[in-house]
């Protein structure tokens, strides 16, 4: 008869033997299919090891068990009956080989597998039948689902401190793919002598099942180890590098080379233009870049090469504080052209030598922050009306022009010249350029949330010899900034005086920074008594404000913090 029905016909009449429970019937014609099949498979191994269970035949069900593990390793099959065939001895030494045979295929089978999760949850199941209802571990008291639900709040650094609490909580937290997904080595030890091991890293890597979506490398800078994490992780969409790494940008390059899902990259190491430009043109697909600082030296000419970066929505890049990066007025033009979807820019220590600096281009850009940046005398600046926030720094030069700003709200101006006259240059707003007004035909503007004013520069690079000049209480008479909620002034030109204006034209402040004013105790109390929504009043470097007025502000509901570094032995002291 063997000779005359096929490995399926056996198998069908097998299967419908086990459904109506003729056990003996079923293994015979199983072993029949065994014998016509060429080779053993895991479908009649697993047939075998079912029926010989069934029948009481644990060891002969262990064996084929065993034959289905050594056959497929990777596969869960193998591993699930094993461990049933154990459960059914009803003994506890066997229950516990079970449970590390479960272990192991954790360990073994890739989380695509389909029949992962229940390898997990059987693996559960039986953890809880061996330590009982009372179990103290902590990963039985809930389901295998809630339970990683869990552990998926902690941060990474903690998940690793947790792979040595035990062998069942390694087992555990090694066969969650979802817990590796984003690998942190930033808490890693910094010093050379105790770098962080590449085997440990590549069993990170493996423990996510190569699904890999962020990188923060820390002090880890092993060349080949990153590079095949970009290769194998196909899935890595960010990388960060701190600033003392010794990763160079050929690495990086490299990096945008094989990381095709690529979107974030945070570079802060040290790179000359040549590498920066390097890696633009290489970037065409990422949202995010932050390519730390260039270093000193020849080449440093940025955006010399054609690149095209459709995607990009943030960029930073910042150059050496002992030598600015050069920008030309063509090569300027060209990368703003090439980032038509840029929201933010951040430029420091940067000399551009254009006569036009049309950001303009950028019709979706939302932020703008530059920092020691020289632009020459005449300058024209372009800004889009689509900007929101705009933070300049040490800004050199004289600029003209700024075009309507309908939408900005937050304004940071730091050691800039003629400050007075800049305000009114980025408020006004003109009815020719902006075409949104509303039913009474008044344009249609938004109202400054932030205004910080810290160092400010006067004509002829002396800081403004009169205190109370009109043109600093005029800043705070524009109709735009009467809705200011957090306000930062720094400089001796603010005093009692420069207060009693903001208190008649600012309505809305929540929050008063003052540094290195002279301010004393009576404004602040006036400012208090005035401002019904303020919570927040830091003083530093106010020697003017009394400790009385300190008190007295506290004492109705006020957060407030005064530091003077004319401390005792040099210390700092807030109270």
């Amino acid at each position: 008869m063997a000779s005359k029905l096929s490995y399926n016909e056996f198998v069908h009449i097998g299967k419908q033997n086990y459904r109506e429970k003729n056990f003996e019937a079923a293994l015979a014609n199983f072993k029949n299919a065994l014998k016509v099949a060429k080779e053993p498979n895991l479908d009649i191994l697993e047939f075998l090891a079912a029926a010989t269970e069934k029948l009481g035949e644990l060891e002969t069900s262990l064996k084929y068990g065993k034959q289905m593990v050594d056959q497929s390793e990777g596969n869960t099959r193998g591993y699930l009956r094993l461990g049933k065939t154990l459960e059914a001895y009803q003994k506890e030494s066997q229950r516990k080989k079970g449970l590390m045979i479960y272990d192991r295929g954790l360990t073994k089978v890739s989380a695509a597998d389909p029949y992962f999760k229940l390898l997990q949850s059987t693996r559960h199941r039986l953890y809880l039948v061996i330590e009982g209802p009372n179990a103290k571990d902590p990963l039985t008291a809930f389901p295998y689902e809630v339970a990683q639900i869990v552990m998926s709040y902690l941060p990474f650094h903690q998940v690793i401190k947790c792979l040595a609490v035990s062998k069942g909580w390694r087992g555990y937290l090694s066969s969650c793919p979802e817990l590796w997904l984003d690998i942190d080595l930033s808490h890693g030890k910094t010093s050379r002598q105790k770098r962080i091991p590449r085997a440990f890293v590549k069993s990170c890597v493996k423990y996510s099942d190569h699904q890999v979506k962020s990188l923060k490398l820390g002090c880890f800078a092993h060349r080949p180890t990153v590079l095949a994490i970009a290769m194998t992780c196909k899935k890595l969409e960010s990388i960060e590098i701190p600033f003392d790494s010794d990763l160079g940008g050929d690495t990086l390059v490299e990096t945008l080379k094989y990381s095709k899902s690529l979107r974030r990259l945070c570079a802060k190491v040290a790179l000359p233009s040549d590498q920066i430009n390097q890696i633009l043109e290489r970037s065409s697909g990422l949202t995010h870049l932050d390519v730390g600082w260039i270093s000193p030296g020849t080449g440093r000419i940025l955006f010399a090469s054609t690149f095209s970066l459709p995607n990009l929505k943030h960029f930073e890049c910042r150059g050496h504080s002992s030598r600015n990066v050069e920008i030309t007025g063509p090569n300027l033009h060209q990368f703003l052209n090439s980032v038509p979807n840029l929201e933010s820019f951040c430029l420091t220590s940067a000399t551009i030598s254009s006569l036009v600096a049309d950001f303009g281009l950028l019709k979706k850009l939302k932020s703008l922050n530059l920092e020691s940046v020289y632009f020459g005398v005449g300058t024209s600046l372009s800004l889009p009306p689509t900007l929101e926030k705009l933070a300049l720094r040490s800004v050199l030069g004289r600029l003209i022009g700024w075009g309507n700003l309908p939408h900005l709200k937050h304004i940071e101006l730091r050691n800039c010249y003629d400050v007075p006259a800049l305000m009114d240059r980025l408020l006004q707003m003109t009815a020719t350029e902006s075409p949104e007004v509303d039913s009474k035909g008044e344009l249609i503007c938004s109202k400054l949330e932030t205004l910080m004013l810290v160092g400010m520069v006067w004509s002829g690079n002396t800081i403004a010899a009169q205190i109370f000049s009109p043109d600093l209480r005029s800043i705070f008479k524009q109709p735009r900034v009467s809705e200011v909620k957090t306000l930062v002034v720094q400089g001796p030109e603010f005093l009692d005086e420069t207060v009693q204006v903001i208190e008649e034209n600012l309505t809305k402040l929540n929050m008063v920074k003052m540094t290195t004013t002279g301010v004393s105790g009576v404004a602040i109390k006036k400012l208090v008594q005035s401002q019904k929504k303020l919570e927040w009043i830091i003083l530093e470097n106010c020697l003017s404000v009394s400790p009385d007025a300190v008190t007295w502000a506290k004492s109705q509901g006020i957060n407030i913090r005064t530091r003077s570094e004319l401390a005792p032995r040099g210390q700092t002291i807030w109270r």
